[in-house]
């Protein structure tokens, strides 16, 4: 997200039929708004069915932001973990083209989101196989 600006957006269950511009928006409206008004930057938020777990990348004073929706026994530390590295790879990668953001240019990002979430996709039997056999 760059000023509410989504670059990259991957989804494996759909949260709602709203835009996901629209969506972006207004999750970066709310980390700007409680950063200027608390200067804290917001970590999650709850509702009662999910949660919102946001990084921030310090490197950037937040002007970056990952976000994922997700179910709200979902293990905070581990999305938050997730997340960071998924930010960080991402402003690696992208370092040259940022200021000028063309959403397709990060297509291929998606695939390396995929990779990133993979062990939480696998079953615990797959995941034995995938490392010991």
């Amino acid at each position: 997200m760059r000023n509410g600006l989504l670059l990259v957006f991957r989804e494996y269950h759909a949260t709602s039929s709203v835009d996901q511009d629209l969506k972006s928006a207004l999750f970066s409206a709310l980390e700007i708004a409680t950063r200027n008004t608390f200067g804290d930057s917001l970590d999650i938020i709850q509702l009662k069915t999910l949660s919102i777990i946001y990084y921030n990348s310090p490197k950037n004073e937040g002007k970056f932001v990952a976000y994922a929706i997700c179910d709200r026994d979902t293990d905070y530390k581990l999305m938050k973990e997730l997340l960071h590295k998924i930010l960080d790879t991402f402003l690696e990668e992208y370092a040259e083209n940022l200021d000028s953001p063309i959403k397709t240019h990060y297509d291929s990002f998606r695939n390396k989101i995929d990779s990133f979430f993979k062990d939480l996709s696998e079953k615990p039997d797959e995941r034995a196989k995938s490392l010991f056999g």
